[in-house]
């Protein structure tokens, strides 16, 4: 996996070590975390679009949530790395924070 692959690793610092601690992964576990990401990705893009901002404070706090959960059970089912799952909830609130300004 590339540096840059899931967004700008200058304006999301943990992107550099999830990019390092992915890269040790076997195949389908970094697979596994590669379409988490871009996944996730896909929803920042879909909730940056909405207008209201009620219903955008709304989603976010509803992604937030749920993200939370997937990694909660990334953690407990497929036993990954407690530091690159906190870098993962690093990147997903910073990313979701940004999406408000």
């Amino acid at each position: 996996m590339k540096t840059n692959t899931f967004g700008d690793s200058k304006k999301y610092k943990a992107l550099n070590c999830i990019t390092e601690l992915v890269n040790k992964l076997e195949d389908r576990r970094k697979a596994k975390i590669s379409t988490l990401i871009s996944k996730f990705n896909i929803v920042c893009n879909k909730i940056k679009t909405v207008e209201d901002d009620f219903l955008l404070n709304y989603l976010i706090k509803s992604f937030k949530k749920d993200y939370v959960e997937k990694l909660d059970n990334l953690t407990k089912l497929n036993k990954y790395d407690v530091t690159l799952i906190t870098h993962l909830a690093n990147f997903f609130n910073a990313k979701l924070n940004n999406i408000k300004k």
